[in-house]
């Protein structure tokens, strides 16, 4: 499909330095991965968006299927309760699967095995590509298929942002599910470049639309694998995990899960407006803090 102009960038993006394009519902190639700054590029390109719904219309159209799948969920919360644990309003993530096996969920994963999480892998691959990873992270983790990872008490979500509609056609149904997006708004990968323009909604917004019925956080995108996988304690205090989402019981259970693990959790709301602070361009993308308390 030809790329068409869309004028000038909006002012978030021009000050991330990022190409500001509009996300085809075609995914690319590439594995998931890490936070990164944006790349310096020229042009004000924009791929068609067949994939999004129009402007006016996607805001509307979110909330009302926010409002619906939050009954769904209501409804069908006694019937789900061996996916997860509930205690006095508390999710207890005991497994935790992955949907991408690059170097962010890597190294949240070795942070697991460690704190004795069961870790379900799993890539586009197959399990048998994964065999010097499990490897590596002990007899904790396993190679999986994407069915069984999706089983798992909660579900790192650690694709190239472009392939998320992909994801989601492998499973009709995510109710119940809480999916922990790390995907970083990239139009393009091998290399990460350019920025996917879903506005007015948020990437985790847009995610959300694309996995109707499960509960999204929005964590550990904003982060370097680099430092993700080091150990998050230290003198000066914890590495910091800002995340966001909408359901409190399962950002409850979420920060006890990271906390476990040696970070320093920090809610910062809504998927809306702690989601804008997180995401590529956004004021949070890129850095890394310690908590001191």
């Amino acid at each position: 499909m030809d790329p068409v102009d869309i004028g000038p960038p909006d002012a978030r993006a021009a000050r991330a330095g990022c190409q500001h394009l509009a996300l085809d519902d075609t995914p690319r190639r590439g594995q998931g991965g890490r936070s990164a700054g944006c790349r310096q590029l020229g042009g004000t390109q924009a791929r068609a968006v067949p994939g999004v719904r129009p402007v006016l219309a996607a805001r509307a159209a979110y909330r009302s299927r926010s409002r619906t799948h939050q009954r769904q969920r209501n409804r069908a919360a006694p019937n789900r309760l061996t996916h997860f644990e509930r205690s006095n309003d508390l999710m207890r993530f005991k497994t935790i699967g992955t949907i991408g096996a690059g170097p962010i969920a890597r190294a949240v994963a070795t942070h697991a095995t460690k704190a004795g999480h069961r870790v379900l892998l799993s890539n586009n691959h197959g399990p048998e590509t994964l065999g010097d990873v499990v490897d590596s992270l002990g007899p904790n983790a396993s190679a999986v298929s994407f069915d069984e990872a999706v089983t798992a008490d909660i579900i790192l979500l650690a694709v190239p942002f472009v392939a998320v509609p992909e994801v989601a056609r492998r499973l009709p149904d995510w109710s119940g599910r809480v999916v922990v997006d790390m995907t970083n708004q990239f139009a393009e990968v091998n290399p990460y470049r350019g920025f996917a323009d879903v506005s007015p909604l948020t990437g985790s917004e847009w995610v959300a639309q694309h996995l109707p019925g499960a509960v999204i956080i929005k964590a550990f995108n904003s982060m370097f694998a680099t430092y993700a996988e080091a150990e998050p304690r230290h003198q000066e205090g914890a590495q910091v995990v800002f995340f966001a989402g909408d359901d409190a019981p399962s950002k409850h259970g979420f920060a006890q899960m990271v906390a476990g693990l040696g970070f320093a959790p920090i809610d910062l709301g809504t998927l809306r407006d702690g989601g804008a602070l997180m995401q590529l361009g956004g004021a949070l993308s890129g850095k890394h803090f310690l908590f001191q308390g």
